[in-house]
């Protein structure tokens, strides 16, 4: 930037400079080593030879998943998005006392801190431990940067110091948005609080999930009807940025890389035969490849995987927290209003529940099923073994020989990358 005859050439200074930035794609694309890491998805011998090797080393839990490779796209795209909101809302405090359209200037300064949020919240799923046991004051965090100057040095926070950003970016962005609607990939007023149920049940705060999930409800619980849709077509689900998708609060999409939508991933093979015979996902996300299935109806609608925001995840998280205070009769009502759409018509049978044990394991195996390959099972698998709830050891075989992943296993926790280490001076995470 020295170079520059002028700086203020390249310092947004406007509201549309800063828009514009806050439009940067990269804005919406989420880290995939907790996708590769989860148990949704497997690869035989000659898929795994076929991987990168960070994603190989992600997908049999290495402890050096890197090997000294600078650029970990799961670690930098998260703080390149920092790093934009927070230009954006140093700019927009120095402009806040001369600009006129003080509702437009508001709807970026939420955008802002909900993409802030958006990128730490990511950023703990994967480099920090889960929350919820009781310590989160000695674990650590991560590196929680609230300003754009890349000079300062920042040590990681701790784990609840962390959560309590997140949480204080939303709230203040709720405040802040319009009610107007928006574009699927901008952040809105019902995105933030959908994000803040996705936080909340990741924190299991089952109280405050519920609560977020059934504001965003209350205002949009519109979902695709499997039925009206062609389970034949390449790619059955509407892309929600060309097309209608109610459903869809916000969009964003797992990072790219060789393992994510691969021809060579296959679905867990427990999770395809839990499809019953008139359950239209199955033939909607999956098609057969070879004796296995592989994914094809991404919930983007592209051959990218989803992990945004939308009404189906808000039904399931009201369903699981209410089933979690023991209100069975009205958690498998609300779990019925998401299935009934996705069965064939005519031939779904409402499910019910003898008691609360038996209405959570239906409303979290059905979750697993909707929610396939949307960026989440990890997080969930995380805060099951920490609560002691359905602990799964995931298995993987691989050229003769068998990995494990226990639950509660240090290894659920990302090493953060070598360079962030040693230019920033971070304490690195045991595994």
């Amino acid at each position: 930037m020295d170079k520059k005859p002028n700086k203020a050439l390249l310092i947004p200074q406007k509201l549309a400079d800063f828009q514009a930035l806050l439009d940067n794609i990269t804005m919406n694309r989420v880290p995939d080593l907790q996708h590769i890491a989860a148990d949704d998805c497997f690869v035989d011998d000659g898929g795994f030879s076929s991987l990168d090797i960070i994603s190989q080393n992600a997908y049999i839990w290495s402890q050096d998943t890197y090997q000294n490779i600078p650029i970990i796209s799961g670690w930098n795209t998260p703080y390149s998005q920092v790093f934009y909101c927070n230009i954006v809302l140093d700019g927009l405090e120095k402009i806040k006392d001369t600009e006129t359209d003080k509702v437009g200037m508001g709807q970026i300064h939420a955008s802002a801190l909900f993409y802030r949020a958006f990128a730490f919240f990511n950023l703990l799923q994967v480099f920090a431990a889960p929350y919820g046991g009781g310590n989160e004051n000695s674990l650590l965090g991560v590196p929680i940067r609230l300003s754009a100057d890349v000079n300062e040095v920042v040590p990681r926070s701790n784990l609840k110091e962390s959560y309590d950003l997140v949480v204080k970016d939303l709230e203040r962005s709720i405040e802040l948005f319009s009610t107007g609607g928006s574009a699927k990939s901008r952040p809105s007023k019902a995105a933030a609080q959908a994000l803040l149920a996705r936080v909340y049940l990741a924190m299991s705060n089952y109280k405050m999930s519920k609560q977020y999930a059934s504001i965003v409800l209350a205002s949009n619980e519109k979902l695709l009807d499997y039925n009206l849709l062609d389970s034949t077509s390449t790619r059955p689900l509407p892309n929600p940025l060309l097309a209608v998708n109610d459903e869809v609060i916000f969009y964003a999409t797992i990072l790219d890389l060789t393992f994510t939508g691969s021809s060579v991933v296959c679905i867990d093979s427990s999770l395809t035969a839990s499809y019953g015979n008139g359950d239209l996902r199955k033939p909607m996300f999956f098609r057969k490849n070879g004796k296995y299935w592989s994914m094809k109806g991404n919930y983007s609608g592209a051959r990218q995987y989803f992990n945004g925001l939308a009404t189906d995840e808000m039904i399931l998280i009201q369903a699981e927290c209410l089933a979690r205070e023991g209100a069975v009769e009205e958690a498998m009502a609300n779990l019925n209003k998401l299935l009934v759409k996705r069965w064939k018509k005519n031939q779904f049978v409402p499910l019910t529940a003898i008691n609360q044990k038996d209405a959570l394991s239906k409303i979290l195996a059905e979750r697993r099923k909707e929610l396939v390959c949307r960026g989440l099972r990890w997080s969930d698998l995380r805060r099951f073994n920490l609560i002691n709830e359905d602990k799964i050891t995931m298995k993987r075989n691989i050229l003769n020989k068998e990995y494990q992943l226990l639950p509660n296993d240090k290894r659920y926790v990302f090493a953060i990358p070598n360079d962030a280490v040693i230019l920033g001076g971070l304490i690195q995470n045991e595994r």
